[in-house]
């Protein structure tokens, strides 16, 4: 979505600089002679005000995660290395000691 509208709007702009359009069948066609001077400042600031829109967009989305971030942490404290879940799972991790390796358990070749 974000890709669409800069070419509509660059496409209005270059048509609104138009000076001259072709006519076929009563039909309008395409521009035939453009104000260059007009099309030159037109174009730098559609680039200029649409970035600068873009850069006011990141700033803010940027802000907002690094506040939110900020009270994350804060609320999530310690993780899991402090609950006894993972204490848990570590110690279902390890081999009894009561059950030694026997002969029958290698396989022969």
């Amino acid at each position: 979505m974000g890709f669409i509208p800069p070419p509509l709007i660059f496409g209005a702009g270059i048509d609104s600089t138009c000076l001259f359009w072709s006519t076929f069948c009563g039909e309008q066609g395409a521009c035939v002679l453009y104000d260059n001077v007009v099309y030159r400042y037109l174009y730098v600031s559609i680039a200029i005000a649409l970035k600068s829109f873009a850069f006011i967009l990141y700033t803010t989305t940027w802000q907002c995660l690094r506040k939110n971030y900020k009270r994350y942490i804060k609320n999530h404290e310690g993780g899991l290395s402090t609950s006894t879940e993972y204490q848990d799972i570590e110690t279902e991790k390890t081999c009894p000691e009561s059950q030694s390796p026997s002969e029958d358990s290698f396989v022969r070749s």
